[in-house]
């Protein structure tokens, strides 16, 4: 798998931008009040694509929040017509089923000083309010890895009195959708959007048409690797 670079993603109170990281490019997202438009916009008709996730969830975390993050994500991707199949994995452990079929392995640690050791990018993420970073993955990489941090996800839903595993959920499918949906994926409205309204989540955010529609291109090209 190719660990070249790093793409980050963001949740933070300013305004979005992307910006380079110590010659890495970064894709930031950040909350905002709560959004009047409409978000559930994903309607085309379409087979379903399944989309198998590893999770591996860190000690300190309540499993019935992870099982709840889960169904969220679940129903994000439902409304692009893709079925998603769960593996929970216990701690850092690898999961004793094949990988053959696997697309993602998503890990939720607590807070990013568990990930990321380098000082300057630490403070950098945190003064942002990082929530978590994806690896560019291309279609022929076998499996693509996405990191999350429990901590400041837990400590912005409480600021903006959202129940964690909703917002968890959020994140989740946002980093895997920057992974399949390539370079510059953010758009004015959806589950892909520059400002995430944390506060107002209870309506779910979706792909929109055409980010569905390259999610099932990116895909089926993906299982198409892995079936070679």
């Amino acid at each position: 798998m190719k660990t070249s670079r790093v793409v980050l993603c963001f949740l933070a109170t300013s305004s979005f931008f992307v910006r380079s990281i110590a010659g890495q490019q970064g894709n930031v997202a950040n909350a905002t009040s709560p959004s009047s438009s409409i978000e559930k916009i994903s309607t085309i008709p379409a087979p379903k694509t399944k989309l198998k996730i590893a999770v591996y969830a860190c000690k300190q975390l309540d499993a019935s929040v992870v099982s709840s993050a889960e169904k969220v994500t679940t129903e994000i991707f439902k409304e692009s017509h893709v079925e998603v199949e769960w593996l929970n994995c216990p701690g850092s452990q690898l999961c004793e089923q094949p990988s053959e079929s696997l697309q993602f392995r998503v890990i939720i640690d607590w807070q990013i000083t568990d990930v990321v050791k380098g000082s300057a990018q630490v403070k950098l993420m945190s003064e942002h309010d990082s929530l978590g970073f994806v690896i560019p993955c291309a279609v022929n990489d076998t499996v693509c890895l996405a990191y999350v941090f429990y901590s400041p996800i837990n400590r912005m839903a409480l600021m903006n009195g959202a129940r964690v595993a909703v917002v968890l959920g959020h994140v989740i499918a946002h980093e895997i959708g920057h992974a399949l949906l390539g370079p510059n994926p953010h758009s004015q409205t959806g589950i892909m959007r520059a400002k995430l309204p944390i506060g107002d989540l209870e309506r779910f955010l979706y792909f929109t048409s055409q980010q569905s529609k390259s999610l099932a291109a990116d895909l089926a090209a993906r299982n198409e690797q892995q079936h070679k």
